[in-house]
């Protein structure tokens, strides 16, 4: 059986490259999860629950997406 060794090399490196790619992404995605989303999210819902109309409330959520569209 003949086996090409640039065709496996190269099978290794673009392997390792897809996996060093979904680490990434997934750091990312943790990232802006618990440290972006999360924190802004407590902000709104603490903001909501002294609002006592939805006139009220709507700048919260406003604030909240705008900000956290600007983060991320």
């Amino acid at each position: 059986m003949h086996v090409c060794r640039w065709g496996s090399e190269s099978l290794k490196r673009c392997y390792s490259l897809c996996q060093h790619m979904m680490h990434f992404f997934h750091q990312y995605l943790l990232y802006v999860t618990f440290e972006v989303l999360e924190p802004l999210w407590h902000t709104m819902s603490s903001q909501c629950r002294t609002a006592n109309t939805l006139d009220e409330e709507l700048p919260c959520s406003h604030l909240l997406l705008s900000t956290s569209l600007g983060c991320v």
